[in-house]
């Protein structure tokens, strides 16, 4: 069994006999809880150690120091973020359903020309790597499926990637697509996009929402296509149903080949 860097923290503080180790799991377990994430001198300070102490004590969570495991902790943080309750699903989209696809398909027409441009560039390079918020994980599984049928290589990037091996996830020049929605996405954007959004723009398409787009001003892209099709576009159900309709038109677009 495979235990998380948070659960790892814990067992330390239950079980272990330093006493040095036990406050410093104590404090980054209480940390986590509150979404804090200090630096290592933040945290030397505070437990009264020295800062080779907390490289020990990372290295002892089987990362390779202090800086990893802020990371783990961040992204194990994200992952948990509640998702939304299957009532709360119901109701929002029991509202005006037909008002709300009207909506979403006339944001795809509105929408073809970047629809036609990202589908171009699939059939051109036949693979594609895409970045994703926590929030639409089973969107792009959905996306993964309709275009693995059509042998078209697929990689996904979201928190639980393993951070030491990101660099080697995404080679250079090749199609990427950036799916940001929902608050769950910082360490997403600061620890991937960033990187791999930030020279050839050429290759790189978004999809998100009008309340991330600020987050994404550093980035370089081909096309931005925002989830605006709708005036309350803030529940969860709506960008996932005009994401899946997306999706469904983007294999449209190239089931033929």
């Amino acid at each position: 069994m495979t235990f998380s860097v948070y659960e790892r923290i814990t067992s330390i503080s239950k079980k272990t006999i330093n006493e040095s180790y036990k406050i410093i799991s104590e404090l980054l377990i209480k940390d986590f809880q509150n979404g804090i994430f200090r630096t290592q001198k933040e945290i030397a300070d505070d437990c009264y150690v020295s800062l080779s102490t907390i490289t020990k004590f990372s290295k002892k969570l089987e990362v390779s120091g202090y800086r990893e495991l802020v990371l783990r902790l961040k992204f194990e943080k994200e992952k948990t973020s509640p998702k939304p309750k299957q009532e709360d699903i119901k109701t929002e989209l029991s509202l005006d359903n037909i008002d709300i696809l009207k909506n979403i398909y006339r944001w795809i027409i509105k929408n073809q020309n970047w629809i036609d441009d990202f589908t171009n560039k699939i059939k051109i390079y036949n693979k594609i790597t895409i970045f994703t918020s926590y929030q639409m994980i089973e969107a792009t599984e959905f996306l993964e499926k309709i275009l693995t049928a059509k042998n078209i290589i697929i990689k996904k990037v979201y928190a639980e990637n393993e951070y030491l091996n990101f660099e080697k996830i995404v080679e250079k020049n090749e199609l990427k697509l950036a799916i940001i929605t929902g608050k769950d996405n910082n360490s997403l954007l600061n620890f991937y996009l960033k990187q791999f959004f930030s020279n050839d723009s050429s290759n790189n398409y978004l999809i998100t929402s009008n309340g991330n787009s600020s987050k994404l001003e550093q980035l370089k892209y081909e096309k931005k296509l925002i989830l605006d099709f709708d005036s309350n576009i803030s529940g969860y159900a709506r960008k996932f149903l005009a994401i899946i309709i997306l999706f469904e038109q983007i294999f449209e677009c190239i089931k033929n080949i």
